[in-house]
């Protein structure tokens, strides 16, 4: 009795992953979607990347948008999504695989916290 308790408990957060899994499916076979801003999120993430590793923490100034001109980018776009594509990019990632493993983090992530609510709410 005990074992199938723990089944039909962990039963459900399979199926969640297993719904996030498939929804990563495209990001997992053919890499990031080409849209118009994706390229500005790549840059991003490089340029907050090569802050950290001068030790700015939360830099205000990219030097390297703009055409090298610089840019205040971080003061007008929340950065905070892009750290731990950074993160992951300072680990040995390509800044694309990083950012591609986020996203699919989150396409899991998702579901998951859907699970957590409803479980709670039920």
């Amino acid at each position: 009795m005990l074992s199938r308790l723990r089944v039909s408990q962990v039963t459900p957060l399979l199926a969640a992953v297993a719904v996030g899994l498939i929804a990563a499916q495209p990001l997992l076979t053919y890499s990031l979607p080409r849209g118009t801003d994706t390229l500005y999120h790549l840059q991003r993430a490089a340029s907050l990347l090569r802050a950290l590793e001068q030790g700015i923490l939360y830099p205000r100034w990219s030097f390297d948008l703009a055409y090298g001109f610089g840019y205040p980018v971080f003061n007008y776009y929340a950065s905070l999504s892009y750290y731990p594509a950074a993160g992951l990019a300072a680990l040995g990632l390509s800044v694309v695989d990083a950012i591609t493993a986020l996203a699919v983090a989150l396409y899991i992530a998702q579901p998951v916290g859907m699970w957590l609510w409803l479980r709670e709410e039920l």
